[in-house]
């Protein structure tokens, strides 16, 4: 089974915001495949099973902050046993462009805190991981941007954004992380 965790804050309070990219590309993958999420006390997230294809996929939005997702994460971990290879988290990065998307197969959190939450939870950082680009102006305070809610320009875009995001994680889910960044990254 492959699990797919968009990384985002609970709450309408933060619905809209650039930090929340992760839970939209979650509910427009829920959305497409007819996989109903809930909420799961003991994983503190809101989860789905289904199928993308013929693949098992259960789509995960954690109910705890940005910055503490890696209890979320860790929790999924111990109790599917699948290998970190199979998990895919999603996630936005102001420092790329607008819409841009980088998949990789581990790294470094690069500075994310929600990210940083679960590499340091898990005690490793070898799990596949898809950043989707804030494009933040240069001398922002990067808190108050990635808590910002989009422009109206930025929210056009933000779409076909997502549609793109959602292709490159079907990508995954079918046909591997070197098939998904060779088509997708940008």
């Amino acid at each position: 089974m492959k699990i797919i965790i968009g990384l985002g804050n609970p709450g309408e309070k933060y619905e809209r915001t650039r930090h929340n990219l992760g839970f939209r590309v979650i509910d427009f993958l829920a959305e497409q495949n007819n996989i109903g999420l809930a909420k799961s006390r003991y994983h503190r997230s809101y989860t789905g099973k289904g199928n993308i294809g013929d693949e098992k996929v259960m789509l995960v939005k954690p109910a705890t902050y940005m910055n503490l997702s890696g209890e979320a994460v860790q929790r999924l971990f111990a109790d599917t046993g699948e290998a970190l290879e199979n998990f895919l988290i999603i996630c936005d990065d102001f420092q790329l462009p607008h819409g841009a998307m980088r998949m990789r197969r581990q790294g470094s959190s690069g500075g994310h805190n929600g990210l940083e939450s679960i590499i340091q939870l898990l005690g490793d950082e070898k799990f596949p991981r898809l950043r989707i680009g804030l494009g933040a102006p240069v001398g922002v305070e990067h808190k108050r941007f990635v808590l910002s809610n989009f422009t109206r320009a930025e929210e056009k875009q933000n779409k076909e954004v997502i549609e793109t995001v959602a292709q490159a994680v079907d990508c995954w889910v079918k046909d591997g992380i070197e098939k998904a960044m060779t088509s997708f990254n940008k």
